[in-house]
């Protein structure tokens, strides 16, 4: 599919352009831009023989968590992490744990309780599953 920046930045889930205005000036993305547009650039976002838009540009930028880049699922996937995240926070005392780097305990302590959200989770989905 063939768009200009502002399309191909909403079609990554940028709200604006500037990340792929910054790859483009920099070079980064020049096998991706195609010819036309006048003054706009095109761009490829699957381009033959190439990694995807996607997957060149989370190539070329950092993971964070609240990029719309790293995310598979959407605000789907979101608001199943905001029920892990508020499940995991009634197990902890989170006043008593201030900011990383934690020790190897409160680590184990974290993955414990990953571990038993993770069991609740697969309970309660099945039971959504066997009982409707």
């Amino acid at each position: 599919m063939i768009l200009n920046t502002s399309e191909a930045a909403r079609h990554l889930g940028y709200s604006t352009r500037t990340t792929l205005q910054r790859l483009l000036a920099a070079g980064l993305l020049d096998d991706y831009r195609r010819p036309g547009g006048g003054r706009a650039v095109l761009l490829d976002t699957a381009p033959e023989g190439l990694p995807t838009l996607r997957e060149r540009v989370q190539g070329l930028t950092q993971i964070r968590y609240n990029s719309p880049l790293w995310r598979r699922g959407g605000a789907e996937e979101a608001s199943e992490l905001e029920r892990v995240a508020q499940r995991c926070n009634s197990y902890l005392d989170c006043s008593a744990w201030g900011s990383p780097p934690w020790t190897a305990d409160q680590w184990q302590t974290l993955r414990v309780v990953l571990e038993i959200t993770d069991q609740e989770t697969k309970v309660s989905l099945y039971n959504i599953n066997v009982y409707g």
